[in-house]
């Protein structure tokens, strides 16, 4: 947090933050799987409110986390301040079958093979 507060106050346009769920289910930032005490994603969304000029990437780490992500973005109405990349699911961005609008998404190669 001490980190997003830091980074809010410089001149950069994007974050990324790595998102995964905890053991309780909560959506939180972190590389890899930890114990309690990890961020919320929904503190980091709170915080990006009050810069509506800047964009969290939401680098996923777990699968199937597309949509809540968008949900919670949107209970925070930052959903257009949001880009997905890491574990997306490419059938929820299709030409006819977009779920995910307004997010932006940067596959990782790896995502295509």
């Amino acid at each position: 947090i001490e980190f997003l507060d830091y980074a809010f106050g410089r001149d950069v346009d994007c974050l990324e933050l790595d998102v995964r769920r905890d053991g309780e289910g909560r959506m939180i930032l972190s590389h890899d799987k930890t114990g309690s005490g990890a961020p919320l994603l929904e503190t980091a969304f709170d915080m990006l409110k009050k810069h509506p000029e800047k964009m969290i990437n939401c680098d996923l780490k777990e699968e199937n986390m597309e949509l809540p992500v968008l949900e919670l973005a949107k209970e925070y109405g930052v959903e257009n301040q949001i880009i997905y990349s890491g574990e997306v699911n490419l059938d929820l961005i299709g030409k006819d079958n977009s779920q995910l609008e307004p997010v932006k998404i940067f596959l990782n190669i790896e995502n295509l093979l």
